[in-house]
């Protein structure tokens, strides 16, 4: 299907052969990735986050009022 794996430990076994897969291995070697800190409801929090932002998408709330509810979704789960 030429999708690209997720996981790293897949990326890195040489029995996967897909086009430029090669400068990702690369990538990984080079630098280091850190993990993005998860909040405990994660779950409520992207729902949250997704509604506001559909909203937004679909000029149902102006710009302004979109990132003052950001903020506060942010505030309320971090």
């Amino acid at each position: 299907m030429k999708s690209y794996p997720a996981r790293v430990d897949v990326i890195e076994n040489e029995d996967i052969d897909l086009e430029g897969i090669d400068m990702i291995r690369k990538y990984l070697r080079e630098y280091t990735l850190n993990a993005r800190p998860l909040c405990e409801n994660s779950m409520g929090a992207v729902s949250d986050m997704g509604k506001l932002f559909q909203g937004y998408v679909l000029g149902q709330c102006e710009e302004d009022s979109f990132f003052e509810q950001a903020q506060n979704c942010i505030n309320t789960y971090y």
